[in-house]
């Protein structure tokens, strides 16, 4: 079955306006993606003919902007794409197979944001891994505020996946900027708009001499970032998080700066030099007015050789840098305390998530009880609906009946629990009142243990998504699974999405409600609603039932797994065990448009839509038919295995009473004609005409076509009809 997911047109941009020799990398790995759904636009004057091949069979549309800023090129691409989303490349970077699909189900799941965020990696132009890069944290609460912080998501524009709307609405690039153009748009479009990190590994990014210059990197990300002190007028947290990415920046970029300035003066390239020592101004004013202990590290840096050299200088800088910086920790602790102690009252017990001791955190009285993160992550990572999550969890569930009231995560634990454990950042979220949230810290007050903890679980499956596909089948297997529920007495809710009623929805509902959360029925891909769901319930126990895990070595994220089939077991599908009733099969046979058919075939759609039935529909003609049919016998061996057949045409109703199906009969023209004066002929009582026709006639007409009598009267009638025939057919042999 296709999806609106997988219809979603989506427009890839490739700008090529540095080293374009490994832009056919860049534009072949498009050709790739699962999600089939795109369309590439190249902007710059790197395309030429020679790579016609391509151009032919993916569709490229060139766009030769004879322009010197990248910003200009980028503007204009985005005015001739047609895409609802919009992903941008430059030509030392590619996708990867799952990239595109992966941000069209974000985006769709979280209608809400404006731009999906996944992860990266950096290779060498060999193709070797140079190092994994740390996504952005993923972030449910300020995007903005992170951008600002110093957790620059746009490093890679790959990447990202933009509403192709947001773009619009951000009034797109700044055409001035070059190296941190994504860096600008994305802090406009952010400061009003949510992001979704869906986690996903979608993107390389070929280091090679084609990237921008740290000193173009600092100039311009030092100016983006003073372009948003306007927004920081009055708070606290943005104005904190505007210094803290100040810092950022001059301790990322700045040594990279001088490096730079020694490099180029070392290869007599004045021009670049010149450049280069017009950041360093810059870069040491900031960092003397910012962040003026960061300066002596610099000078040793600028003295000394160069720290790609790991020298016993490069040791000393790095031991330099890192004695400089203890200020800051310093006071980013003491504002940590200060929070603690005007926000969890005297006495109190607090857990802080981090694995922080108490001596480093005295709180004047109150008793501290670190939790420890150190060994949670299992070998090969966790993508935070796993273990890690789980465990976490249970024993923050545990410190909570040992009389805990509080927990404090602060800042050193931020992003290890957002890349490791979101699902369990997600609990706290759902299940914790937030009393207190700034860069340093949250602080969350945890709801009294109760003395029975519940037994209730949570049904879901596709039913559960929002066009998530679902099958007769995963209706039929939910069934089954609430009947075993029903047996072993545990209570139960569905959890359920439009247009599917009578269950709840799994993002509403109070987390700490279920013990346990049972998966039924379909392919466990463990795709961005999937870990969702399993996310917000991480403390309950996972049950998985009726599922096909057919990835070899994928990883199982239940506690007890009954699948249908994997690599190594089958079993037969619960739904063999259905006992739903079954529904009358209802044939409604139609003539076209024409005089009172209007009325009539309203009033027969409501008939329909009145009741539960299978309805088919069903054409007699055969010169154009409209529902596949080729021959009279189709249509005849169709209309017999009806139970009830409604219809507007004469051989409808003629062809269904020869095979002693009930016809429910409507002659739509004023007063009736052909049909109603057939029916009377033949003896068949269910005929209507279109001015007389009302909803409770019909609904009462259908009731009896579904009684053993009314079969009887319809071969009743066909036997009366067929005797009748003989003496035509002895008058037209006689004429003969």
């Amino acid at each position: 079955m296709t999806t609106d997911n997988e219809m979603v047109l989506v427009s890839v941009v490739v700008a090529c306006s540095r080293h374009p020799e490994v832009l056919g990398r860049a534009v072949e790995s498009v050709a790739k993606e699962d999600h089939r759904e795109f369309e590439v636009l190249v902007c710059g004057e790197c395309w030429t003919a020679g790579r016609a091949e391509t151009v032919e069979r993916l569709a490229v549309r060139p766009l030769p902007f004879h322009v010197d800023r990248v910003g200009v090129e980028l503007n204009r691409a985005l005015a001739e794409c047609e895409g609802a989303f919009v992903v941008f490349l430059e030509a030392n970077e590619r996708l990867l197979p799952d990239a595109l699909r992966a941000g069209v189900e974000s985006l769709h799941a979280h209608p809400e944001s404006a731009v999906a965020v996944g992860r990266h990696r950096r290779i060498r132009a060999d193709g070797s891994v140079v190092a994994e890069a740390e996504p952005s944290r993923p972030i449910t609460t300020d995007s903005y505020l992170e951008l600002l912080r110093g957790e620059y998501t746009v490093d890679v524009p790959a990447a990202l996946l933009y509403r192709r709307e947001a773009l619009v609405a951000a009034g797109a690039f700044d055409a001035s900027l070059d190296a941190s153009l994504h860096f600008d748009l994305c802090a406009r479009i952010l400061k009003d708009s949510p992001a979704c990190f869906h986690g996903v590994l979608i993107a390389e990014h070929r280091s090679d001499r084609s990237e921008p210059e740290a000193a173009a990197r600092f100039s311009s990300s030092l100016r983006v970032l003073r372009s948003h002190r306007k927004h920081l007028v009055g708070n606290r947290h943005y104005s904190d998080a505007y210094r803290a990415g100040v810092r950022h920046l001059a301790r990322n970029l700045g040594l990279e700066t001088f490096e730079e300035l020694r490099r180029d003066l070392r290869r007599r390239e004045w021009g670049r030099a010149g450049s280069s020592g017009r950041a360093v101004i810059r870069y040491l004013a900031t960092l003397l007015r910012r962040h003026p202990l960061g300066l002596l590290p610099v000078v040793v840096a600028c003295l000394g050789p160069p720290v790609t050299r790991r020298s016993s200088w490069a040791r000393r800088i790095e031991r330099c840098t890192a004695r400089s910086l203890h200020g800051a920790q310093t006071t980013s602790l003491h504002r940590l305390r200060e929070a603690a102690r005007t926000r969890v009252p005297p006495h109190a017990t607090v857990v802080v998530v981090g694995g922080a001791d108490s001596e480093q955190l005295r709180l004047d009285g109150r008793r501290v009880v670190p939790l420890a993160l150190g060994g949670q992550v299992p070998p090969g990572g966790d993508d935070g609906s796993g273990p890690a999550a789980r465990g976490l969890v249970t024993r923050l569930d545990s410190l909570r009946a040992e009389g805990a009231e509080f927990a404090l995560v602060p800042n050193w634990a931020f992003w290890w629990l957002d890349y490791y454990c979101p699902d369990f950042k997600r609990y706290l979220d759902a299940g914790a009142d937030r009393v207190w949230a700034d860069q340093h810290c949250m602080i969350y007050r945890l709801p009294a243990p109760t003395s029975s903890p519940a037994r209730r679980a949570l049904v879901a499956g596709f039913f559960s998504f929002r066009r998530g596909a679902a099958t007769a089948g995963d209706l039929l297997a939910r069934d089954v699974t609430c009947d075993w529920l029903d047996d072993a007495g545990l209570p139960y809710d569905v959890a359920v999405a439009p247009p599917f009623v009578g269950g709840v929805d799994w993002r509403a509902v109070d987390p700490r409600r279920y013990s346990h959360l049972i998966f039924v029925c379909g392919p466990f891909l463990e795709d961005p609603g999937q870990r969702a769901l399993l996310g917000r319930f991480p403390h309950c126990r996972l049950v998985g039932l009726n599922l096909s895990m057919l990835a070899p070595g994928g990883r199982n994220p239940f506690d007890v797994l009954l699948e249908r089939d994997s690599p190594d077991t089958g079993r037969p599908d619960i739904t063999l065990c259905s006992s739903s009733p079954k529904v009358p099969v209802v044939g409604f046979c139609l003539r076209e448009h024409a005089e009172g058919t209007r009325e009539a075939h309203a009033a027969i759609r409501r008939l329909l839509n009145g009741r539960e039935m299978a309805v088919v529909e069903i054409d007699t003609r055969l010169d154009a038919n409209t529902t596949g049919l080729r021959s009279a016998a189709e249509v005849e061996s169709l209309l017999a295995r009806m139970d009830v057949v409604v219809t507007t045409r004469l051989h409808g109703m003629v062809l269904a009473l020869r095979n002693g199906v009930p016809v429910i009969a409507i002659d739509p023209q004023p007063g009736g004609q052909k049909i109603r004066r057939q029916a009377e002929t033949i003896g068949w009582p269910l005929v209507f005409s279109g001015e007389a026709l009302t909803d409770e006639s019909l609904q009462e007409a259908f009731s009896f076509c579904l009684t053993p009598a009314a079969r009887e009267a319809a071969r009743e009638c066909a036997d009366a009809g067929a005797e009748a025939l003989r003496q035509v057919r002895l008058a037209f042999t006689g004429a003969l």
